[in-house]
């Protein structure tokens, strides 16, 4: 149905850059400031806002796993870094395993 092509693996691979900081609470928004999950929800531009911050993916992350109606159980991150999820209120699938 679509073309496909394989991409070798690089020959020096660099690891991901870890940030232990937590998004804040709530970020400014038109005069005022609103919860940093609300903006997320906004649109794909404030979201793309947000990914110029470097907890952005994180972040993401930890509100996409989140129970929802569909599921309640939530989602799992699925990672080949598993030890930077170690202090995170997710569950994680470990590729490398």
């Amino acid at each position: 149905m679509f073309a496909t092509r394989t991409i070798p693996a690089s020959p020096a691979p660099a690891p991901l850059s870890v940030h232990d900081e937590w998004l804040p609470a709530t970020v400014p928004w038109k005069g005022g400031r609103i919860p940093t999950e609300q903006f997320l929800d906004l649109d794909l531009p404030a979201a793309l806002f947000m990914a110029h911050q470097e907890t952005w993916a994180a972040a993401h992350c930890r509100y996409a796993v989140q129970p929802t109606p569909e599921r309640p159980d939530g989602a799992v991150v699925a990672t080949t870094a598993s030890k930077r999820w170690n202090r995170e209120p997710v569950r994680v699938l470990d590729l490398n395993a």
